[in-house]
């Protein structure tokens, strides 16, 4: 298995339909019958008690869906592009953000990344945002690239893409994000892979 496999459906209801991404990427990528039991951390995060190498993370935006799987932590989200205010840029970056920011060609493009970013770390520690947003460190990214973008920072790796309607970021200690594996429906979900 590589470290980190991303699954996603394209639905009007794709935040109902989570679930149903959960199971197909957990049976596809770990080989195995069924999800397993989920609890939740001590923060919320939800993971498998009984089965300790299988790691997953959900995010959904508008009409998409993302299930992250892998054999470590592991944290994703996807954010649609949306009008950042001032303030909230003020309260969500550090000086050295704001600076990038500024520095940026497409400014609300730019924040929409960061956000991305800094929501895939706290999912990876699975604190959530427990802690100021601003003190969530993150690296100033490259924002040319043009498929998979991957950037460090304190032992953690940030793989990001852009989509056609925002930013896909993944937090993990390591990352080999392939393509996105697109899931067309509870159709093909319910076709021998629960």
């Amino acid at each position: 298995m590589r470290c980190v496999q991303l699954y996603g459906m394209k639905s009007e209801d794709a935040r109902k339909k989570t679930d149903f991404l959960l199971d197909y990427a957990v049976c596809d990528c770990f080989s195995i019958e069924k999800t397993p039991h989920i609890e939740k951390g001590a923060w919320g995060k939800p993971y498998f008690p009984h089965h300790p190498h299988c790691h997953f993370n959900i995010s959904h935006s508008g009409d998409i869906a993302l299930c992250a799987v892998s054999n470590a932590e592991i944290g994703v989200d996807i954010q649609s592009f949306r009008p950042f205010r001032e303030k909230l840029l003020q309260e969500m970056c550090n000086e050295q953000e704001l600076a990038w920011l500024d520095a940026q060609a497409d400014r609300q493009s730019a924040a929409t990344l960061l956000w991305a970013m800094k929501e895939s770390a706290c999912k990876w520690t699975g604190r959530g945002l427990t802690r100021p947003i601003s003190d969530i460190a993150i690296p100033t990214p490259n924002m040319d690239e043009k498929d998979w973008g991957y950037f460090e920072q304190a032992g953690l790796i940030f793989s990001i893409k852009l989509h056609e309607r925002g930013w896909i970021s993944v937090c993990a200690q390591q990352a080999m994000v392939g393509e996105i594996i697109w899931i067309s429906g509870v159709e093909e979900i319910s076709d021998g892979k629960t």
